[in-house]
C-alpha cells in the first residue's frame, strides 16, 4: 500500500468515526426520550370521573327519564333522585358522589358511599384522594319541567 491510499484511508475513518458518533449521540437522545413517557405515570381519575357523572345524567334509567320513549340526556326525574339511585347506577367501590340538585326554589342532595365522602374536605390536602367538581344545566321533570343546575362532587381514593 502505498502513502496516498493509506492517507485516504485514515481520511475516511476519521468521517466515519464522526457519523459514528453522530448516530450514537442521537440513538441516546431517542432512548431517554422514549424512557421518559414509557415510565410515566398516568393518572385517569378525571376520565373515571366523567364516566361516573356521565352515568348519571345521561345514562339510561339513572337519573333520567324516559319520554316518549326516549331517554332524556341531562333529563332529570325529581322522583328518581335520591341516593337509592345511585347506589343502583354506580357500582365503584373507591369512589364516593356528592349530586344537588337545584330546580324551582327546591334543592335536592343525593349521596353515594359517604364513607369516602367524609374526605371531600381534605381533598386537596391528602395526596390519597382525587377529586373534581363541576356543573350541568338539566331539565328537571317534577310535576312539570323546569330548568335546574346540578353540581356534582366526585371523589376516589387512590388504592
Amino acid at each position: 500500500m502505498n502513502k496516498k491510499g493509506s492517507f485516504e484511508l485514515a481520511g475516511e475513518m476519521v468521517i466515519w468515526l464522526f457519523r459514528i458518533s453522530i448516530l450514537l449521540i442521537v440513538l441516546v437522545i431517542f432512548a431517554i426520550i422514549v424512557g421518559i413517557y414509557v415510565s410515566a405515570e398516568i393518572d385517569t381519575y378525571r376520565l373515571e370521573h366523567k364516566i361516573i357523572v356521565d352515568r348519571l345524567l345521561i345514562g339510561q334509567g339513572c337519573l333520567n327519564f324516559n319520554e316518549e320513549g326516549r331517554w332524556q340526556a341531562y333529563g332529570i326525574d325529581a322522583a328518581n333522585f335520591n341516593s337509592d339511585s345511585l347506589d343502583d347506577c354506580i357500582n365503584v367501590e373507591n369512589a364516593g358522589v356528592r349530586i344537588n340538585l337545584d330546580y324551582n326554589d327546591k334543592k335536592i342532595t343525593a349521596e353515594y358511599n359517604k364513607a369516602i365522602l367524609d374526605y371531600l374536605e381534605f381533598c386537596k390536602e391528602q395526596s390519597r384522594f382525587r377529586c373534581s367538581h363541576g356543573r350541568q344545566l338539566v331539565r328537571v321533570k317534577d310535576d312539570k319541567m323546569y330548568n335546574g343546575l346540578v353540581e356534582y362532587w366526585v371523589i376516589t381514593k387512590i388504592e
